[in-house]
């Protein structure tokens, strides 16, 4: 019964409405990404939020973002957030990539329902020796990639936007002044910070729009709880939003 169940299940999977057309990486894509990061050690290149990852228990999440305004899983037409943050692993902290879990009939059948199963997943765990993190468990911590991607270039993109050289980004971290560097680790934007300094505490913005003023080019960088103007990647000023 069982290679009938699963036959059934993939069958499903591939006639359900929107995985019909969802853009699925090629077996040598994936066993490449795989190859070249799984069993590796990176450093997070953001400072990260961790909680609850859906219906998952043994998984933990890892988002820049607050996972309130988190749009990965959509019931209907309304985004169901993961549950509530626990605390913040700070930029910096160093993972082990265990597995690049881009989606495919046979992994998405074994998915939890209740997840971001068409999404890739960055299967990592976190050195408990580096992170001191209050409500911090050891376990299976999850990053999840942008919907849609299958070129091997984008991919790689993707996760080198969340992963960096341990040595490099920890020489570029401890570059910065110690007031940056708890701001990063606080996920607190503050006024003198460069952009890149802005995306290792908050991760990239959501929107940004542009224009020119006498100081130079103005940046207007949205974030679910902050608005950031930069002038010439410089923040100018920082506004919370309620």
């Amino acid at each position: 019964m069982r290679p009938l169940l699963s036959s059934v299940v993939l069958a499903w999977l591939a006639l359900a409405p929107g995985c019909r057309s969802l853009p699925i990486a090629p077996a040598g894509v994936r066993d490449a990404l795989d190859a070249k990061y799984a069993g590796g050690y990176f450093t997070l290149k953001q400072s990260m939020y961790f909680g609850p990852f859906w219906d998952a228990p043994d998984l933990v999440l890892l988002d820049a973002r607050p996972f309130h305004s988190l749009s990965y899983l959509v019931v209907g037409s309304r985004p169901v957030p993961p549950g509530t943050e626990h605390g913040i692993i700070p930029a910096g902290t160093r993972v082990r990539v265990e597995k690049v879990d881009l989606p495919s009939l046979g992994s998405m059948a074994g998915r939890p329902n209740l997840s971001p199963r068409y999404n890739g997943w960055l299967r990592v765990r976190v050195n408990r020796f580096d992170t001191s993190a209050p409500g911090f468990r050891d376990g299976l911590h999850v990053l999840v990639l942008p919907l849609g991607l299958t070129d091997l270039g984008a991919l790689e993109g993707a996760i080198q936007q969340l992963l960096g050289d341990d040595d490099a980004f920890k020489a570029w971290l401890d570059g910065r002044t110690p007031e940056m560097r708890a701001a990063i680790a606080e996920k607190r934007p503050r006024v003198g910070m460069l952009y890149e300094e802005l995306v290792a505490a908050l991760g990239p913005p959501d929107a940004m729009v542009s224009d020119v003023v006498p100081e130079g080019r103005r940046e207007v960088a949205e974030f679910p709880r902050y608005q950031v103007t930069l002038v010439e990647s410089l923040v100018r000023a920082v506004e919370t939003r309620p």
